[in-house]
């Protein structure tokens, strides 16, 4: 028995949508790149503005502007799962990056290697955790020409 056209291509737009839902699997682990430390030289208005802003001192800001580069990194790999909901930098909460998931569990167990691993949260969708409750700091993409980090 044939099908109708408008048939054939209903069953071939819900393969696409549900194909598309899968999105890609969690990785085992997520490695990233080694990177050399980021001289206080080339991030120093950074720097200056987490001290005055958040009252840390000057290795705290170098240790959240690294955050800031590793979440630049992970940005695209954080993408491509179907659990991934949203993530920023806490600046007010201790300098936490905030990964919020729809499957916080198999998302967290993918970070054991990230550095600063102790200073990265990934929390469910649904809890209250995963709103912010002050203005989060836009994260940008690392940029390693750039003479300093953007948004920060």
């Amino acid at each position: 028995m044939r099908r109708s056209a408008s048939a054939r291509f209903l069953a071939g737009a819900a393969g696409l949508v549900m194909v598309a839902s899968l999105g890609f699997p969690v990785p085992a682990s997520l490695h990233l790149p080694t990177s050399r430390p980021l001289p206080l030289a080339d991030v120093q208005g950074s720097v200056d503005y987490l001290t005055r802003a958040y009252g840390i001192d000057t290795s705290e800001a170098l240790r959240r502007l690294e955050l800031q580069r590793t979440h630049g990194q992970l940005l695209d790999l954080l993408e491509s799962q179907n659990t991934y909901v949203d993530s920023w930098i806490d600046q007010d909460h201790g300098g936490f990056l905030v990964i919020v998931s729809t499957d916080p569990s198999a998302l967290a167990a993918a970070l054991p290697d990230v550095p600063d691993r102790a200073h990265i949260r990934v929390v469910d969708a649904g809890s209250e955790q995963a709103h912010p409750s002050t203005v989060a700091v836009p994260v940008q993409r690392w940029d390693p020409k750039a003479s300093n980090l953007a948004g920060a």
